[in-house]
């Protein structure tokens, strides 16, 4: 008969809800009651504090990442535009899951703080009766053999608002590190834009360019032709010249040759007429 309203003290007890189980006065339940309401409540703790050293290791992750994209470095053309676009939406998605962590997180922080306060007041209850029943419900029990008696445990209000406040200053880093991230990338993007406008404009102008320098080659080839046509006439005036100058070379030889020869002549002719008078 006991057992029987035992396992009903038991089922009743889980299905009130947090509000209810609050309100509860200790001095108006029973010894059994208040123990199955102490192991609830230390229950519900420990899964906080698993809950928080998840977060944690979520917030690790998510440091890492950052350092990670922070340390690339952009590249530049279609796929720099491509990661901008993807880190955008990184940043974006990961933003969100911050803003989740820290709603989590002030959320499990009240959470934290009210069973704090219960296991502090059942404490309290508890030292006034220190021995446990041995029908204490199986489901109430928690399967932890590492963990300390109930006069050992110490208050974890200020350690876990102390770890609250670590993360709440990690969150608010890693806000500021996005905000940091994404003024770069904006940045970085407004100047790739510019890039790309100077480029397409300089390319919109090659059409005229390559037009302006195909009529100046066309010209430069005209005036080529031209050169290389005059330069062909005054070679073969030169070689006349050439040809001139040796004609008159030969003519000159050829006169100081007769003009020895009359000499010669003249001298003899004189000779002779010297001879002949004598």
């Amino acid at each position: 008969m006991n057992d029987g309203k035992g396992h009903l003290s038991c089922k009743s007890h889980t299905a009130r809800n947090e509000k209810d189980i609050y309100r509860i006065c200790p001095s108006k339940i029973s010894k059994r009651e208040l123990e199955d309401l102490y192991f609830a409540l230390l229950e519900q703790n420990v899964q906080l504090k698993t809950t928080i050293n998840d977060q944690k290791d979520q917030i690790k992750i998510l440091n890492t990442r950052l350092q990670r994209m922070t340390a690339q470095k952009p590249g530049t053309g279609a796929y720099n535009k491509d990661f901008s676009g993807a880190g955008r939406g990184i940043i974006n998605e990961q933003k969100e899951c911050i803003a989740d962590l820290k709603k989590d997180n002030e959320r499990l922080s009240e959470r934290v703080r009210l069973l704090n306060m219960r296991l502090c007041s059942a404490k309290q209850f508890l030292r006034r009766s220190p021995s446990q029943s041995a029908s204490r419900c199986v489901r109430c029990i928690i399967p932890d053999t590492s963990a300390k008696p109930v006069q050992d445990q110490p208050c974890q209000r200020n350690k876990c608002r102390v770890e609250m406040d670590e993360l709440k200053g990690k969150i608010a880093s890693l806000e500021n590190e996005m905000s940091s991230l994404q003024s770069s990338w904006s940045s970085r993007a407004d100047e790739l834009q510019s890039l790309l406008s100077s480029a397409r404009a300089e390319h919109a102008t090659c059409p005229n360019r390559l037009a302006a320098l195909t009529t100046d080659l066309g010209g430069t080839r005209t005036l080529a032709d031209e050169l290389t046509s005059q330069l062909q006439l005054e070679r073969a005036r030169v070689g006349e010249l050439e040809a001139q100058l040796r004609a008159a070379r030969i003519d000159y030889n050829v006169a100081l040759v007769a003009e020895g020869l009359v000499r010669r002549l003249l001298y003899i002719q004189i000779v002779l007429g010297y001879l002949t008078n004598f």
